[in-house]
């Protein structure tokens, strides 16, 4: 399991999550024949990141620790904020919302669209059509990728793996077109 261990550099900010994602990429090996394997996997993951971590191998600047602390608070609470929008529309729309919490209904963080937050007590008419183009736009996005799906990714790639048995040997055959990287 150490063979993945990058080389820590303390000025590399990529340095943990290059570990992480190396422990992912074993975690997952290891589960591939399980059907649904996510919470094998998760599992796995933590094992794995709780031990390097207790061993003192997974090195981390005071700088790294706070900027993921706050960068997961708010991918918490944003993500926090997106439910509490579709649950308290909802059940203003159905006359769901108890007396008692009325305050802390309207003081609570609601999502106005990708780039505005505001709470309900604040919430404008602008707002509103903004959620409404939000959603609108999210549905043609989403039309469109299965769309998408549907007419070119996956004909495409049950052809290869009907063909080849796998996209490894699809790619070793050259049936998958590939680009040249292009240095920096």
């Amino acid at each position: 399991m150490t063979d993945y261990i990058p080389e820590y550099n303390p000025d590399d900010e990529t340095y943990p999550h290059e570990l992480f994602r190396r422990i992912l990429l074993e975690s997952v090996e290891e589960n591939i024949d399980e059907d649904d394997n996510r919470d094998t996997i998760r599992n796995s993951f933590n094992q794995k990141a709780i031990k390097l971590i207790g061993e003192g191998r997974v090195v981390m600047t005071g700088a790294i620790v706070q900027r993921r602390l706050i960068d997961e608070e708010w991918r918490q609470l944003n993500a926090q904020a997106s439910r509490a929008t579709q649950t308290i529309l909802k059940d203003i729309k159905d006359g769901r919302v108890p007396l008692m919490q009325v305050e802390q209904v309207l003081d609570a963080v609601i999502t106005a669209g990708k780039d505005r937050r505001t709470t309900l007590r604040r919430m404008k008419l602008t707002d509103l059509e903004r959620m409404t183009r939000e959603r609108e736009e999210n549905f043609a996005k989403q039309k469109a990728a299965i769309d998408d799906w549907h007419q070119e990714i996956e004909p495409r790639i049950k052809s290869l793996l009907t063909t080849y048995g796998g996209m490894a040997a699809a790619f070793h055959a050259g049936a998958v077109a590939t680009i040249e990287e292009q240095s920096a």
